[in-house]
């Protein structure tokens, strides 16, 4: 539904994964991805990343004392694209997977809410369900604030953080459904409200189209409770007038 929570866990995991294994002579990340940057540079880099332990990954600033390297996952905006769908959302049936149905022994799916014919990542059987949603689609942007405490390494991490996006645009798309991802990013001035004073700080923004999902009922029920307006008056024995 949000992107941020998703893509804190996969960033702290990479993260977590490329620091692990930055001495590792099989792992060599570092190497391909900064081939065009020197050995002192690809040297100093694994220097940073292994005696840096961990890099903090959070939705939002921490609000306690924070430590560097961090990254700030900030939800900053999101838009209804009213223009794609008729009266602003989507109404309709999503189907999930299919009780016999694979890529080698393919059957007719109806097509999910958003039009489109299910797609089957592999050849293992999926089993039908079909879901209810009302479905708006929106345009968000995501903004990830990068922050050390020396210059050379914040750019360090930002690369590394870039590539990562970059590498899974595909796959954000089809798992998370984030569509037409846009990087953009820079240099970003100091805010000591939000950091310690001496901090170096970069802003990557994630542009992109998504959906808000709700999985709902033609009669407004979510979970087996109706979350209807109708419900809430009749309920109550409110009169909409008064």
């Amino acid at each position: 539904m949000y992107f941020e929570p998703v893509l804190r866990q996969f960033l702290a995991y990479q993260l977590k994964q490329i620091i692990a294994n930055v001495n590792d002579p099989g792992i060599t990340f570092i190497d391909e991805m900064f081939a065009r940057w020197g050995d002192d540079v690809r040297l100093q880099i694994k220097k940073w990343l292994a005696t840096t332990g961990n890099i903090s990954v959070d939705i939002n600033f921490p609000q306690e004392h924070m430590t560097l390297p961090l990254i700030a996952v900030v939800s900053a905006e999101d838009n209804e694209k009213t223009a794609e769908a008729v009266l602003g959302d989507f109404g309709g049936t999503l189907y999930i997977g299919g009780s016999q149905v694979t890529k080698s022994n393919p059957q007719t799916l109806p097509p999910n809410v958003y039009g489109q014919a299910e797609a089957l990542p592999d050849d293992r059987p999926l089993a039908m369900e079909a879901r209810y949603l009302l479905s708006v689609p929106e345009a968000r942007i995501t903004r990830l604030y990068i922050a050390t405490d020396d210059a050379d390494s914040v750019l360090y991490l930002y690369t590394i953080v870039k590539a990562l996006l970059i590498v899974n645009k595909l796959d954000f798309d089809q798992f998370v459904g984030v569509r037409n991802l846009k990087l953009n990013g820079g240099d970003l001035e100091h805010r000591q409200d939000l950091l310690p004073q001496f901090a170096y700080m970069k802003q990557l923004t994630l542009s992109y189209d998504t959906n808000f999902d709700v999985p709902t009922s033609p009669t407004g029920t979510i979970g087996g409770m109706n979350v209807s307006i109708t419900a809430a008056f009749n309920g109550a024995n409110i009169s909409l007038t008064t």
